[in-house]
């Protein structure tokens, strides 16, 4: 495979993901059915994290920052999550 066709093929991939959690019944759909404190909202597996994420990830990875409006993330450095 040329990789034309293969960059080709990662990005068709990347639309097709990116339009089917964006859908009214998507994954991301469910991103306003969590309950923001305003300010930080810590996020790790840390018990003491208002968002948990499974115990094989770090403790503390960062966290959502909710205005009021809008939400913001931000990792701590050198944080990647996969």
């Amino acid at each position: 495979m040329a990789n034309e066709t293969y960059q080709q093929t990662i990005n068709e991939w990347r639309a097709e993901l990116d339009a089917k959690i964006r859908k009214e019944n998507g994954w991301l759909s469910l991103a306003g059915l969590f309950g923001w404190k305003l300010g930080k909202n810590q996020i790790g597996s840390d018990p003491k994290c208002e968002v948990q994420v499974p115990e094989r990830l770090p403790a503390n990875i960062g966290y959502f920052e909710y205005n009021g409006k809008s939400v913001s993330l931000r990792t701590n450095a050198g944080q990647t999550i996969m």
